[in-house]
């Protein structure tokens, strides 16, 4: 490989202006900015986005969430089943969809889980 500014260095051959196609010298904060994008605002644990739901639904996924968390931490259960519990978990902790659809795919790994042979 050539040295920096050596023989054979092709230095810089952008053409005029190509710094646009890389961001480099826009305004902090402009369109192509390199700055860091905010974090978004993360939900307390145990149920991802819980605004707008009523202190008995607030409860009953209260309960959900420390039974399923008491079965993916009980050590005398299949694997499979702390594996389904912890995956229910997850559903109902991720960030974005809505509180049913969240429910909806719970519920639908708790059926599967229930249907396993094992």
């Amino acid at each position: 490989p050539a040295l920096a500014g050596g023989e054979g260095d092709p230095g810089v051959q952008d053409a005029p202006g190509g710094h646009r196609l890389q961001g480099g010298r826009r305004a902090p904060g402009g369109p192509m900015s390199l700055s860091p994008a905010p974090a978004p605002e993360r939900p307390p644990p145990g149920g991802g986005d819980r605004r707008g739901l009523a202190p008995r639904a607030l409860q009953a996924l209260d309960r959900v969430i420390e039974g399923l968390g008491q079965l993916t931490d009980d050590a005398s259960l299949p694997r499979n089943i702390r594996r389904g519990a912890q995956g229910a978990l997850d559903e109902l902790n991720r960030i974005g969809p809505a509180m049913d659809l969240k429910v909806a795919g719970t519920v639908g790994l708790l059926d599967e889980l229930a249907s396993d042979v094992n």
